[in-house]
């Protein structure tokens, strides 16, 4: 959904929608009407991946293919993690990424095509403890319409009355005191600084979330490490079976698989990485150079020429937060890189205040 529609050069085949109308044609004529969701999701997986083969082969020949696979991200939310019915959808699309492969070396573009796999995000299993909405509605007052004046989105909350620093303090100090609340985040005291607006909070720096959409406060599930059934570790206090968005390693560490000729073979990296450094790195290995505005850098130790990943530097820091009175501690843990910093994880302490 978020790709560019109006790309010169460019097209989307979705299930839900196709740009432009000519490629919407002819992807119609090719592969039919679009699946209906499924769990697991494999018809529309599918789906997407005729759309690669049967019309962006074909016809349109892409220098670059972004293919979104929407499953098992669906399965594990409802099912959880190491579920049965997940397995099998982490199974039907490793089978499906073969597909794709298979198809590319009996036309003889394999050994020239570079392929990147990754997700958007990882998982973890959900305890269900957290009620954020309920926590802060005791702080939202009536709007002219009759509505409420705060609205909670995820984890962000929006005070739509305006300006109102104590009232966000006061929020924040009643979540502090929270045990299924995590890390909090609000505007920084600087830009740029680790430190938020207010007294033991993170800044919106920190987590990459300060922009102009921005709400006036953002709040992290608790974490730890325990297995769920299944033996996989990582949990969070948000609700529903299983998923994402807390600032916990287990949801901030996803995967990167590169394949082809311009990576390095049978390397394993732990230099960080995010998912925005792949533009850059695409950008770099058609010769051009990363717009000065975007975010992330050129993954050079994955590149044959590249410097080795022993070499690349990484620096580890920790930026801590803390209440005046010593009752909520928070810490940001972050690796630098290639001069780009990156969010491992966060740690929240509680203690009796002094």
């Amino acid at each position: 959904y978020l790709l560019n529609h109006t790309v010169a050069t460019g097209g989307i085949i979705h299930s839900d929608f196709s740009r432009p109308a000519e490629l919407a044609a002819r992807a119609a004529a090719t592969l039919g009407p679009p699946p209906a969701h499924a769990t697991p999701n494999n018809p529309q997986n599918q789906y997407a991946i005729d759309a690669y083969l049967k019309v962006g082969l074909n016809d349109v020949h892409p220098d670059v293919t972004f293919m979104w696979l929407n499953d098992p991200d669906g399965t594990a939310h409802g099912n959880g993690i190491g579920a049965e019915l997940t397995l099998k959808s982490l199974a039907l699309v490793d089978a499906g990424i073969g597909r794709v492969e298979d198809a590319l070396k009996t036309r003889r573009l394999l050994d020239r095509t570079n392929i990147i796999v990754t997700s958007d995000h990882g998982f973890s299993t959900h305890t269900r403890e957290l009620r954020l909405a309920a926590l802060v509605d005791p702080f939202a007052k009536p709007m002219a319409d009759g509505s409420k004046d705060i609205v909670v989105a995820e984890g962000a909350i929006y005070l739509r009355s305006g300006n109102d620093p104590g009232r966000v303090a006061a929020i924040v100090a009643a979540l502090q005191k929270r045990p299924e609340v995590g890390a909090i985040f609000t505007r920084p005291v600087t830009n740029g600084r680790a430190e938020g607006a207010v007294p033991g909070t993170l800044s919106f720096d920190v987590a990459r979330w300060n922009h102009a959409r921005a709400g006036d406060i953002l709040v992290s599930a608790s974490w730890n490490s325990e297995k769920n059934d299944a033996g996989f570790a990582g949990k969070t206090t948000d609700g529903g079976v299983a998923g994402h968005g807390t600032s916990s390693p287990y949801d901030l560490h996803n995967t990167l698989i590169a394949a082809g000729p311009d990576f390095r073979e049978h390397a394993v990296s732990d230099v960080p990485t995010a998912n925005v450094d792949i533009a850059p790195t695409l950008l770099h290995l058609f010769g051009m150079r990363p717009a000065p505005a975007m975010t992330g850098r050129v993954i050079e130790e994955a590149l044959p020429n590249g410097p080795s990943i022993a070499s690349v530097r990484i620096d580890h820091m920790a930026e801590t937060v803390k209440t005046p009175d010593g009752s909520y501690e928070l810490t940001a843990h972050i690796s630098k890189a290639a001069g780009h910093a990156y969010l491992d994880f966060t740690e929240v302490k509680r203690a009796a205040p002094r």
